[in-house]
């Protein structure tokens, strides 16, 4: 073997055979990205083409995600094999086997996709964290959105719809254009403090101010092409780099305020019955018992045939310090924007269909007038798992029915109270919502407000 390995270097020398080292990795590379690029196809699916700068994450930096995944959607059919960096994927849009995904086969598929963003905070996010370490998250928190304490939250959330529409019947008497996105960031932070701190942010005051400016901040990262470049990169080589999917100013600023409120609930002797006690009590020692759990007439009307399974919590681990500091950064960053999103744009659609508004307002009326429900008439024919805004099975939102909860009633008190009317500077869709990445509404679906004057206060 040693007269065979000299000759070898004799007769090639040691360049010789480094290219040809070098040649044996390119064709077995080019064997293995040949085999990736075929997989859907030796699988007898339908697939869309591998491509490194026309596949849908290069397209987020033009078009939103929703018009990207509709196109596909109509040219591959319902279920058709995709390519997510190394990872081939299977987009199902088919709500009978998105049902069996999510709820019937959870056992099997408890999952979601694997993302490491290589900070200790953002990576024990509820959302992100791997099945078991869900398993041990999810009990803990839980308890804080109970039927139970839902209805206690109630009266936390009348007020804070009741101060927001009070500042905008001060807006319709000066006859003002009104930005619907910024001003309800100062409503669900009200919510999100109040009900899940015990923390109370004057409305419009400096503190508040600064608080849904950075919270604005935080996802005003636009998908730029470099950007896409370093979204790529961190897909293939997520164990290198650190991807800041947030402003890192405004998440040092959640994380600073969050950590200041867990110590100060921990040296005060009051016991809160809240999302911050509970994460607290997690960190100290640990969950017994089971959490609260009912499947009620709300659930129904809400889920839309998603079966939520009512969560039994069992003994688990004292959570880690960075755990419940997650748990907390993301009750914010889940909430705030996302539930303002929506009721700006709900005052939008409102504004420029002032006939659904006018029935809108009839039926608030009417509601309160007589001890009725509220119309149901079209959810029977929402076909269920086609619209999924909260996920669905064990691990859709946690935080689904507050959500809902704050939008509904801050929904309530201010078409009851004001009316919504386009202006000159009202745009049409597509200019009001920035279609980039995202869906996010913008200053474009500005509004103008008046007073209106019902018989119920």
């Amino acid at each position: 073997m040693m007269i065979l390995s000299s000759a070898i270097t004799d007769n090639f020398g040691l360049r010789e055979l480094a290219l040809c080292a070098v040649l044996l990795i390119i064709v077995a590379y080019a064997k293995r990205l040949r085999d990736y690029m075929d997989y859907w196809k030796n699988q007898n699916v339908p697939y869309e083409e591998f491509s490194f700068f026309r596949g849908p994450i290069s397209r987020i930096a033009r078009e939103p995600f929703h018009e990207i995944d509709m196109k596909r959607l109509k040219k591959h059919g319902k279920i058709f094999g995709s390519f997510e960096g190394p990872t081939p994927t299977l987009v199902v849009a088919d709500p009978d086997l998105v049902k069996l995904v999510l709820v019937k086969y959870f056992q099997e598929l408890p999952d979601r996709r694997h993302v490491t963003l290589n900070d200790p905070i953002l990576d024990n996010m509820m959302n992100l964290v791997g099945a078991d370490r869900w398993r041990k998250l999810r009990p803990a928190a839980s308890p804080a959105f109970s039927t139970g304490k839902l209805r206690k939250m109630n009266s936390i959330i009348h007020d804070c719809a009741r101060i927001t529409t009070q500042h905008l019947l001060q807006i319709a008497e000066e006859g003002k254009d009104f930005d619907p996105k910024e001003f309800f960031g100062h409503y669900t932070l009200d919510v999100i403090a109040r009900s899940a701190f015990g923390a109370r942010l004057e409305s419009r005051s400096a503190q508040a101010n600064e608080f849904v400016a950075r919270l604005h901040t935080a996802f005003a990262i636009k998908p730029t092409f470099p950007l896409i470049l370093i979204l790529y990169a961190w897909i293939l080589f997520p164990f290198m780099l650190k991807l800041h999917i947030f402003s890192p100013d405004t998440f040092l600023f959640l994380k600073n305020f969050c950590l200041n409120v867990i110590e100060e609930r921990k040296q005060s002797s009051v016991k809160h019955q809240d999302f911050l006690q509970l994460m607290v009590d997690a960190q100290d020692r640990g969950l017994q018992g089971s959490a609260e759990g009912s499947q009620d007439a709300e659930d129904e009307l809400c889920n839309l045939g998603t079966e939520q399974t009512v969560e039994k919590a069992v003994s688990t681990k004292a959570l880690s310090k960075e755990e419940a500091l997650s748990q907390c950064v993301s009750f914010f960053i889940a909430g705030q924007d996302a539930t303002s999103s929506v009721l700006a744009y709900t005052f939008y659609l409102l504004a420029v269909n002032p006939d659904v508004q006018q029935r809108l307002r009839e039926e608030v009326d009417g509601c309160f007038k007589v001890d009725v429900r509220f119309n149901e008439e079209n959810v029977g024919s929402i076909r269920p798992y086609s619209y999924l805004p909260f996920g669905a099975g064990p691990r859709n939102c946690i935080g689904r029915r507050l959500a809902l909860q704050a939008l509904k009633l801050c929904l309530l008190h201010i078409v009851h109270s004001v009316e919504l009317v386009r202006t000159e500077n009202t745009r049409c869709y597509e200019a009001a919502i920035k279609l980039r990445g995202v869906k996010k509404s913008s200053k474009a679906a500005e509004v103008i407000l008046e007073y209106w004057d019902s018989a119920w206060t």
